[in-house]
Formats: C-alpha cells, structure tokens, sequence
C-alpha cells in the first residue's frame, strides 16, 4: 500500500490504533495499515493530527481555520479562524489542550481547542511550514522557507535560531525525549 506523495500533504500516526491520518487538497483521510478507509472528511488540509488520545482529528488548511472532528462519527466538533492566511502546519500540545500553528504569514500561534489566542510570535521571515512541540512540552521547534529554522524555550522563552542544511520548508519532529531532531524535505531525510 502507498499514498500518491503528489497529492498527501501530511500524514501522522494514531496514538494507539493501527491508522493513519492523511490530508490531501480535498480530504482529511483515515486508513488503516492495510490501506483500507476507515472515514473521510471532506475538507481541505495541509496538515492533521491525532488529539492524544486518539478520540479526534485537528486540522488547518488553507482558508487559515482549523476544524476538530471525531474520528468515530465524522462529525466536525468545531471550526475556527486562527489566522487570515493558508496553515502550513500544526501540532498539538502533549496534553491535546493547546493547538500550534504555522502559516503564511511567518507566525507561530498557540492556541486553546477552543481557538482562543494564548500566545504567538514572529518565528520567520517568510511563511512557517512546521511546527513541533517536545513530548515534555518544554520546547517548540519551527522552520520556515530558507532554511529559517527556530528553537523556543517553554520556561524562559527565549528563541534560538539556527540553519539546517536545505531546510527551506522542511517538515520537523523533535524525538520523545526532546533532544534529538528530524528534519524531512522531499525524499530527504
């Protein structure tokens, strides 16, 4: 089995069963690892998660709105504006309750589940294509176009800025224990 990497734009594990969340520029797709749908959601994403424990799925698109549906019925549970411009990328907090974005416009949002604005900050110069929080929460990662690539401090908030070579637009994930970090571009690893 093997999703078109023309037309997936993100794809994410399902904390405890074996499925997988995909977006395309119609659907937000839930498979199993054989390949077989599970549900669809008709709307367009550029990214969709997994809530911790696994009951929804979170997704930003577009339109700059981030929809939540439940993955047993389909239903979309809420949608809300977090931003004017197209969402690259999202996460969600370790606790599911806080949802970070990245979008066109080069900033970094955390969000409740709610949609209420918590915090945000210019992270790039340019738009921000992903978004990664650290399993204990104490560090959030972005990259942006040209390799623009920044590294926050939960506790203290301070920002550190560094260069991960052709990242421009990479997709990022910080490891369990926060330490080490994968970036993705393309077929490069």
């Amino acid at each position: 089995w093997q999703v078109d990497p023309e037309i997936v734009k993100s794809i994410s594990f399902h904390p405890q069963q074996p499925f997988l969340v995909t977006t395309d520029p119609n659907n937000i797709s839930i498979w199993d690892f054989q390949g077989k749908l599970v549900t669809q959601f008709q709307q367009h994403a550029w990214a969709a998660v997994f809530t911790p424990d696994g009951q929804q799925v979170v997704a930003a698109g577009d339109d700059g709105r981030v929809g939540i549906w439940e993955v047993e019925t389909g239903k979309r549970l809420q949608l809300w504006r977090a931003d004017d411009q197209r969402l690259w990328n999202l996460t969600l907090s370790p606790d599911g309750q806080q949802v970070i974005t990245a979008g066109e416009d080069g900033i970094v949002r955390i969000l409740t589940q709610a949609g209420k604005l918590l915090s945000d900050f210019l992270n790039h110069i340019g738009p921000g294509r992903s978004v990664s929080m650290a399993p204990d929460a104490s560090r959030l990662i972005s990259a942006g176009d040209g390799g623009n690539t920044r590294m926050r401090m939960a506790n203290t908030q301070e920002q550190e800025r560094f260069a991960l070579s052709g990242n421009g637009g990479a997709r990022l994930q910080l490891s369990a224990g926060g330490d080490q970090l994968l970036s993705a571009q393309g077929a490069q690893l």
